[in-house]
């Protein structure tokens, strides 16, 4: 008898590493991709999981700061980066999102259970994912982790990028404030080029 498989609702895909890893802070080759879930989404099955997966690890006596595989996108989005800038991540507003590991490449296909390439799946479009749980404490790090074994494309789309050029450009002036190019002040951009 075969263990049982699981697999995730359906998600939108976004930074996808699934057909070139990347390496993690270990410095090893991981392949990995997150998938958003919108407000409706059923979670149960997976919130299942990584209940027995805390259960297989700790039994009753459970850490108290043990870290959820299911993030808060708001907060991705609203979380300053490295230099400091927030609202990066708008896809991510309101939704719950997962990252799922692997360390080796796994197979990519389409609803018809057909290998991909790379070029066929982007960042917006909808999938699923086969997947297993496992919880961790390492280095002082304690939680579950959710591994990928597999990830089907279910339907195109992407992530709106547009611009309101309306909003983009409210504050800019220019064009009104020196229609006269000869009343235009004069920028020395020539430090620029130095090193």
């Amino acid at each position: 008898m075969t263990d049982t498989i699981l697999k995730t609702p359906k998600g939108r895909i976004s930074f996808p590493y699934v057909f070139e890893g990347r390496e993690n802070q270990q410095g090893k080759l991981e392949y990995s991709t997150d998938l958003i879930f919108d407000k409706e989404a059923d979670l149960s099955g997976m919130l299942a999981t990584v209940e027995k997966a805390k259960e297989k690890e700790w039994g009753s006596k459970r850490p108290n700061n043990i870290t959820s595989p299911f993030k808060d996108g708001t907060l991705k989005n609203d979380t300053p980066d490295k230099f400091g800038e927030t609202g990066k991540y708008p896809e991510y507003v309101g939704a719950t999102y997962i990252t799922l590991k692997s360390k080796k490449p796994i197979a990519v296909v389409d609803i018809n259970r057909k290998a991909i390439t790379k070029e066929e799946l982007n960042a917006g479009c909808y999938a699923r994912a086969v997947y297993s749980a496992f919880a961790y404490d390492f280095a002082g790090k304690i939680g579950v982790t959710l591994y990928l074994q597999a990830l089907q494309k279910l339907a195109e789309g992407e992530f709106d990028t547009s611009v309101d050029i309306e909003e983009a450009f409210a504050e800019e002036t220019f064009t009104t404030a020196y229609a006269d190019q000869k009343s235009a002040p004069k920028t020395d951009n020539s430090n620029l080029l130095k090193g």
